[in-house]
């Protein structure tokens, strides 16, 4: 068997307190790192979290502006559509009523018309042009001479009697 090298156990009994130390200052030192970095991190998870919510109220604010112009510029096309609408509805509706009037005109110069015609002798209405017309002569007696019934011819111009 192998001989062990002596060793007296005051070196060894000695050896473990000092490793004790050791070890106990050592865990102190990790306790010490972990509490600041602990500390540290809920400081900036505090300060994240803080501006956290300033982002999302700025965002909220530009959101709710970006919403409110968005309403108003949709508010200002409605409105002028609207207006626009209203406008080509009166002018729609006007020419309506001009056409109306015009054909409203229109009829009673008809009417107009039929009623002359209808009071006017029918002798006056016809003018004969025709074979009666004088034929072109270098004789002025020929320039005057009376036609049929009705009418007379004037330099070669039929006029009614």
């Amino acid at each position: 068997m192998t001989e062990s090298p002596d060793v007296p156990e005051e070196e060894v009994t000695e050896s473990k307190p000092d490793m004790k130390d050791r070890m106990r200052s050592f865990g102190e030192k990790a306790k010490a790192l972990g509490e600041k970095t602990g500390k540290r991190s809920k400081e900036l998870g505090k300060k994240v979290a803080e501006a956290t919510k300033e982002t999302t109220v700025k965002a909220t604010k530009a959101g709710k502006k970006v919403g409110s112009r968005l309403s108003e510029s949709t508010a200002e096309a409605s409105e002028r559509i609207s207006v626009a609408a209203e406008q080509a509805t009166k002018s729609v509706s006007k020419g309506v009523k001009q056409t109306k009037e015009k054909l409203k005109q229109a009829k009673e110069q008809r009417d107009e018309r039929k009623a002359q015609a209808a009071t006017v002798p029918q002798t006056t209405q016809i003018i004969a042009l025709g074979p009666d017309l004088p034929e072109n002569h270098d004789d002025k007696a020929s320039l005057h001479q009376t036609d049929s019934k009705n009418s007379t011819i004037v330099e070669g111009v039929v006029k009614p009697v």
